[in-house]
């Protein structure tokens, strides 16, 4: 259990060096950064993918239940509004059909 695990959609102030998740874990939250930068790093340490301000991640991981395949670390102070997948699922459950078989196709493409 992480901070994060009673929450949704709230927005947390994170500092320089903060670990926002590990490889392997499993994916149970989405992230919308709203100040700050978020570096995705191999195990070695080089940077995969930057978020930045306005950047929205973590829909592929939720929505298809794999673990997150790289660590998320926190660049300076940065903050993060998160949405528990378990909320963004149970929307998901009561959207239209057409809707959730879009949804569907989108991750059997990515995965």
């Amino acid at each position: 259990m992480n901070i994060f695990d009673q929450s949704h959609n709230e927005t947390f102030r994170m500092i320089d060096g903060e670990i926002l998740f590990r490889a392997g874990q499993p994916a149970r939250h989405i992230y919308l950064i709203e100040r700050g930068r978020i570096n995705i790093l191999t195990a070695d340490g080089h940077i995969l993918h930057r978020y930045l301000h306005g950047d929205l991640f973590g829909i592929p991981e939720v929505l298809s239940r794999l673990p997150w395949p790289a660590m998320a670390k926190i660049e300076g102070a940065t903050d993060i509004r998160v949405f528990s997948a378990a909320s963004v699922l149970r929307r998901i459950a009561h959207m239209p059909r057409a809707h959730r078989d879009l949804l569907q196709t989108i991750m059997s493409e990515a995965g």
